[in-house]
């Protein structure tokens, strides 16, 4: 099942939701379902027209970045709406829209949510600890930009990890790594939802041990900061932290023949930048960071009144085969936010008989 959205060159646009999906009465597709009674089986498949879709929609454009699309009784998991509402800020930052503004939109690593975090650990104070004030001012002077050589985009990306260690662990003790791990699937995003709010019922009820929590916290990612890059802050930076490796299939496993097919066919590690919620998206799992999990992989843009000049960037090269130099060719120009153009007019080469 996929968001599929298309424009023409007539000015139209439209999103539809496509792939089979059951007809299932009384099934969120949230949990599992108790089979005995014959209450939650299958009555065929929605039909295609049923399925969500929009066209022309009045504020004149789609966006879909994970985020709850729809409002159905079927809805599942998403993720929260931080790169959505990014996205929708560029694009209506400006009246008029060039494929180069598209290009720099999926380059955006402005975090939101990271906002948010921010405000919130500013807010509670550095309670006269040295330490704190240090990471108080590197964070009151960000932006929310995820940049490599960010040491407050390490700090944000380090309380990601600690403030809800912090929280739920009061509360769950050693279980709530298990209850954590439930953010990274979209089922209850506790991690973001303490951010968010702050009358949830997650939080210590007295405000000034909230403040004290959220100081600890801050002292859990200091801490954690200095064990992985050092006690020289000036080397504290994101992208020292946070990581990307392109890794083939057949090397995971941790066993010697992994590590050598790895050694052959994955590239990578590369100093990484963007986060969970950005719209150049290098999203790290909470259980087991910084390193980079998932990426926007395929970028993409095409002015449909000149389809001609399209242009596009994968992630690492056209080839699977290791040896050829067009298996890694691409990653240097993808990381780097390039594009290359798409000639619609040239025919691919068939091999000889």
């Amino acid at each position: 099942v996929l968001n599929l959205v298309w424009a023409d060159d007539s000015g139209n646009i439209g999103w539809h939701v496509v792939g089979g999906i059951p007809d299932r009465g009384g099934f969120s597709g949230k949990y599992p379902m108790p089979c005995a009674s014959g209450e939650f089986e299958w009555r065929g498949m929605i039909p295609f027209d049923r399925l969500p879709h929009v066209e022309n929609p009045p504020e004149h454009f789609i966006i879909t970045a994970n985020q709850r699309t729809a409002d159905v009784s079927y809805n599942g998991t998403w993720a929260p709406p931080w790169r959505r509402d990014r996205i929708a800020h560029l694009l209506t930052s400006k009246a008029q829209l060039s494929p180069a503004d598209f290009q720099t939109i999926q380059s955006d690593r402005l975090s939101l949510y990271a906002r948010m975090m921010r405000d919130l650990v500013v807010k509670a104070g550095d309670g006269g600890d040295a330490d704190l004030t240090w990471a108080l001012s590197e964070l009151g002077a960000w932006d929310g930009t995820m940049s490599g050589s960010s040491h407050a985009a390490a700090l944000c990306a380090a309380l990601q990890v600690t403030l809800p260690a912090r929280v739920l662990g009061s509360l769950l003790g050693d279980d709530y790594t298990g209850f954590l791990s439930l953010a990274d699937f979209g089922v209850y995003n506790a991690s973001e939802d303490i951010v968010q709010r702050p009358d949830s019922k997650l939080w210590p009820a007295d405000a000034v041990e909230r403040a004290q929590l959220i100081r600890s916290a801050v002292r859990d990612a200091l801490k954690r900061l200095q064990e992985q890059l050092g006690s020289n802050r000036t080397q504290w930076t994101w992208e020292r932290l946070h990581t990307l490796t392109f890794k083939s299939p057949i090397s995971e496993g941790a066993d010697i023949r992994s590590r050598l097919l790895g050694w052959y066919f994955n590239r990578g590690p590369f100093p990484d930048a963007g986060g969970r919620h950005t719209v150049n998206n290098s999203w790290f799992s909470l259980g087991h960071p910084f390193a980079t999990e998932q990426i926007s992989s395929y970028r993409y843009v095409i002015d449909m009144a000149h389809p001609d000049h399209a242009e596009a960037m994968n992630h690492t090269g056209e080839s699977d085969i290791a040896a050829s130099p067009h298996y890694d060719d691409m990653i240097q120009a993808w990381r780097a936010g390039k594009y290359h153009p798409l000639d619609r007019d040239i025919a691919p080469t068939r091999p000889a008989d």
